[in-house]
């Protein structure tokens, strides 16, 4: 079982320590359990950049659109 979490951002260097909550968990025996701790923001290709924006993007095609048909 893997559990990704959102995105954490610290200031400055403190301690921090994980928490475990399972919700009516019954019958679990953990062997290990392993954190792993990322810094840094990965790269972002165009690709990602314009699924970011595509609702945007969309709108802005159906504006013009909407105005170039309104004009015609």
């Amino acid at each position: 079982m893997t559990k990704a979490t959102q995105p954490t951002r610290f200031k400055e260097s403190q301690v921090i320590q994980p928490i475990l909550r399972l919700v009516k968990a019954e019958n679990f025996e953990f062997e290990s359990i392993r954190v792993q701790v990322w810094s840094g923001v990965g790269e972002n290709s165009w690709g990602d950049i314009l699924l970011a924006f595509r609702w945007l993007i969309g709108g802005l095609v159906f504006v013009a659109l909407r105005w170039w048909w309104v004009k015609r």
